[in-house]
């Protein structure tokens, strides 16, 4: 608030509402001679003409540039307590010296080309108190200017030290240093869309925010600058004049972007007309037609800045957009400095009137930037909140999922008890209930033989209790099972006269057969090995049991010395079976022919390790 005040005040002060301290003289009258030399003040042969002061060259001397000398008869009063007193060129384009009484006593710089850049700042000189006594006294001012730039010297004041320096510091504060401190803000403003850029290069506000930004920290640069590096030709267009044009190009699309709005053509036509123009004022143009011709480039611009306003306010009309409302008063101020400074500073450039336009599109790209920061900060708000709920969300599905999963697990151990239950009792029908109507069959028959009746009972017990054992312990490995069936078979062979052998040195641990197929491998053997004793005499049998791991196999050979075991080959019924089975293992079953020297039943099964 102080910072906006003393440029308020300051402003007033150039304007000349501020009452002139007593004691300060105001010169608005001045001797005027066009002459280049600046060595010394012109004493002799020089015709001097009566100018008022402020003097704009581009209407007192127009198409005219190089060097001026002013010459001011002053007379001093008395003053009852001495102190130096100071002259004070407020406005002054391009640059100045000031003699007093014949001596050089200041100057603004550079007088060759390029010419030192004053333009915008104060030029002050003290005079000691000892050369400033109450007297008459000479002031000239040499100014040197270019043609059509608005040259030429505002009104000059001359009086103590003391107030003068006030009034130069209010106009140094005004002039300058608010224009410094607008590059800077300006630099941090871009310095902080550039990070934001390199974190998303794809986001093309950021893109278009930080082009803006640098070309009026261009702009800038010649409010600050007062050496300039390159010849003032070139230092108009690339520094000064062209990039005003092409800022106003860059927010307007920046406005597009933000907006949502697809005028590509529009772009690419202000964009070549900008471009086009101001490279024929680099080949064709001179220090004399930078100016006019960069007139209608500057009127384009400016017509672009009002357009900005316009679809923003379309914009907010139509559909109460909150980003056209911001972008709006953001913009508006700074066309209305323009504005101002095309209608009553530019005229009058550098006589006593503030340019003003370089302030406004600082203060837009903060309010810009001051409307993405929001809006970033509240999709972060967002964003966070989002996260949080999304967070309940996911604890509320993983309780849904947890309760679904034991749902599932519920109806899984449903449907297994299910399966289980469908599979004893196929078992049972298959197993103790083929036996049982094999046994029916023979006693319809008038069969009444006690042994053969003895022998069918005797395997459907059996066949019970493998499947009363598998089912019990849930056995799928190879091994085990073979040791069940072993056991199991153990009394019975002894009671057949049955000799079995178990080999099973090669069969390696943990090979299991898949799910609800122990009973089909153990039924394959069993029904084999009862097919061998159902025949007459003694028999010994050999059971070879061996493991393969690539790939995971297991072969169980069925060896009888005496070749009975042949005659299973004529009992289609128990070989179709047995087929069946190894069809429900995925198994092979082999018979070796009866010219073999021992009958051999091969049975090779794919398992599992684990």
């Amino acid at each position: 608030m102080r910072l906006l005040l003393l440029w308020f005040l300051s402003g007033c002060s150039l304007f000349g509402v501020a009452q002139m301290p007593d004691g300060v003289l105001r010169l608005t009258m001045a001797d005027r001679v066009a002459l280049d030399a600046h060595a010394a003040p012109p004493v002799q042969g020089a015709v001097w003409d009566r100018i008022a002061l402020p003097d704009n060259w581009n209407f007192t001397r127009p198409g005219s540039g190089d060097g001026v000398w002013y010459r001011f008869q002053i007379t001093l009063p008395y003053s009852d307590a001495p102190a130096p007193r100071g002259v004070l060129l407020r406005n002054v384009s391009s640059n100045a010296e000031i003699w007093w009484d014949g001596a050089l006593i200041a100057s603004g710089g550079r007088m060759d080309e390029p010419l030192a850049r004053n333009w915008n700042r104060p030029l002050y000189a003290v005079i000691p108190y000892a050369e400033s006594a109450a007297d008459t006294h000479v002031l000239h001012i040499y100014v040197r200017g270019y043609p059509n730039d608005g040259a030429g010297l505002g009104i000059v004041f001359v009086g103590p030290d003391l107030l003068l320096r006030a009034m130069y510091e209010d106009t140094l504060f005004a002039k300058h240093t608010l224009s410094v401190m607008g590059l800077m803000f300006t630099m941090v403003i871009a310095c902080g869309v550039l990070l934001l850029f390199m974190l998303r290069p794809e986001n093309m506000i950021l893109k278009w925010m930080l082009i803006a930004s640098l070309f009026w920290a261009v702009v800038l640069v010649n409010f600050v600058v007062r050496e300039p590096w390159l010849p003032r030709f070139y230092w108009e267009i690339l520094v000064a004049q062209a990039p005003v044009d092409f800022y106003a190009l860059a927010l307007l699309i920046l406005v597009h972007r933000i907006l949502a709005i697809e005028r590509k053509r529009l772009e690419w036509a202000l964009g070549g007309v900008l471009l086009v123009g101001w490279l024929i004022i680099l080949g064709f143009g001179s220090n004399a037609s930078i100016t006019p011709w960069s007139m209608p480039l500057h009127t384009e611009a400016l017509l672009a800045s009002f357009y900005v306003i316009w679809i923003c306010v379309q914009q907010w009309l139509q559909q109460r957009d909150t980003q056209a409302a911001v972008l709006g008063i953001a913009v508006t101020p700074e066309v209305l400095l323009g504005f101002h400074d095309w209608w009553t500073a530019y005229p009058g450039n550098q006589t006593d009137q503030m340019m003003l336009m370089h302030l406004g599109p600082p203060i837009a790209l903060f309010i810009i930037g001051l409307w993405m920061l929001f809006r970033f900060v509240k999709s972060m708000r967002y964003a966070e909140n989002h996260k949080q709920r999304m967070e309940l969300a996911v604890i509320q599905a993983a309780e849904d999922l947890k309760l679904e999963q034991a749902k599932l697990v519920k109806l899984e151990h449903q449907r297994l008890i299910d399966r289980e239950q469908e599979r004893f009792s196929r078992e049972l029908h298959e197993g103790v209930g083929g036996h049982l109507v094999a046994l029916s069959g023979q006693l319809h028959d008038g069969i009444a033989s006690e042994s053969q009746i003895a022998d069918m009972v005797d395997r459907a017990l059996l066949d019970m209790r493998l499947i009363i054992d598998i089912m019990r312990d849930d056995c799928s490995d190879v091994g085990m099972l073979l040791g069940v069936l072993r056991y199991r078979l153990q009394l019975w062979a002894k009671e057949h006269g049955m000799l079995i052998s178990w080999h099973m040195d090669e069969l390696e641990m943990n090979c299991h057969l898949a799910e609800g197929q122990a009973l089909h491998f153990l039924r394959i053997i069993q029904d084999a090995l009862m097919n061998i004793a159902g025949c007459a005499g003694d028999i010994s049998v050999a059971v070879h049991a061996r493991s393969e791991t690539d790939p995971c196999r297991v072969y169980v050979g069925i060896i009888d010395a005496s070749n009975r075991l042949d005659e299973i080959r004529t009992h289609a019924p128990s070989m179709i079976a047995m087929h069946e089975h190894a069809r429900q293992l995925n198994a092979t079953l082999q018979l070796r022919p009866a010219s073999a020297p021992d009958a051999t039943l091969l049975l090779c099964v794919p398992v599992r390790t684990v």
